[in-house]
């Protein structure tokens, strides 16, 4: 019923995938800040950037798929968003 009232677009719409497919020379920060985005261990965090290509996240927004791959993409990493 509300999604007729209030259709959501593209932009509000949690569908987006954020994929790591390279750590990049900065590895360690890297690994820190996947850490901090999916809230998993350590461990963790080295396997999935170990095992690139990876996905980060599922379902997030556009807007947050876009924040998380700007700052992964400052430390060197190489991200994509589909």
């Amino acid at each position: 019923m509300y999604s007729r009232l209030y259709p959501l677009d593209d932009e509000t719409k949690p569908v987006h995938v954020v994929v790591l497919l390279a750590a990049g020379d900065r590895k360690i920060q890297v690994i820190k800040n996947v850490r901090e985005i999916t809230g998993s261990g350590l461990k963790e965090s080295l396997e999935l950037v170990d095992s690139v290509p990876q996905i980060i996240l599922r379902n997030v927004t556009k807007p947050d798929a876009i924040r998380y791959k700007e700052r992964l993409e400052a430390e060197g990493a190489i991200v994509e968003i589909r």
